[in-house]
């Protein structure tokens, strides 16, 4: 098993977390401690939840609450820009980098899925 900080996902991942630490930074007192640190806190659990599937058996259940989580995230970003808190050219960049994570996210979980396919007909198989 690869650490859970050397897997590509958890590296861009751990990326978008300092970019939306360095944004939430420059909002005003109004904005920084509500849907700043919601915003903070969204990104920071993204990459416990990949710790979390990286060390367990039946990863797809961890990867399907990453994407809800990433989910999550991207509506905070999405109210930040609606507020003028973070650009447009900020909330294009973020996106941006959010859709490689779903991508790497969606990829991890098509191959879960195959594995467990696998293990089950090969259980089945073996049961004839």
């Amino acid at each position: 098993m690869t650490r859970s900080d050397k897997l590509p996902i958890y590296i861009a991942t751990y990326q978008l977390i300092r970019d939306i630490h360095q944004y939430t930074t420059k909002f005003s007192r109004e904005h920084k401690y509500t849907l700043g640190n919601t915003l903070n806190e969204s990104a920071l659990e993204l990459c416990a939840i990949i710790s979390r599937a990286n060390h367990s058996e039946d990863k797809s259940e961890h990867i399907n609450t990453f994407m809800f989580q990433l989910e999550k995230t991207r509506v905070c970003l999405r109210l930040c820009a609606d507020l003028n808190l973070i650009s447009c050219r900020a909330q294009a960049y973020l996106a941006q980098t959010m859709e490689s994570i779903t991508s790497q996210a969606s990829a991890w979980y098509k191959a879960e899925r195959r594995k467990q396919q696998l293990k089950t007909s090969a259980g089945i198989k073996e049961n004839e």
